[in-house]
């Protein structure tokens, strides 16, 4: 099990991991890390998500539009 070092966010959902072998890495990566990213961890408003969400929509159905 690795043990939390520096947080890289207030909530602490990312945290480098402790050293060590190819696997470990990897096991931190598959079952530690967060599977969506956070707008924090960025440095941007929680709103943010929900804009970008929103210009994506737009995107799509102006394509769907268009078609």
């Amino acid at each position: 099990m690795l043990k939390l070092n520096h947080k890289m966010d207030e909530d602490g959902k990312y945290f480098v991991p402790t050293e060590g072998p190819l696997e470990s890495y990897q096991t931190f990566i598959k079952d530690e890390m967060p599977l969506n990213d956070y707008t924090q961890i960025f440095g941007l408003h929680d709103n943010a998500e929900i804009t970008s969400a929103i210009n994506t929509v737009n995107k799509v159905l102006a394509v769907a539009l268009s078609l």
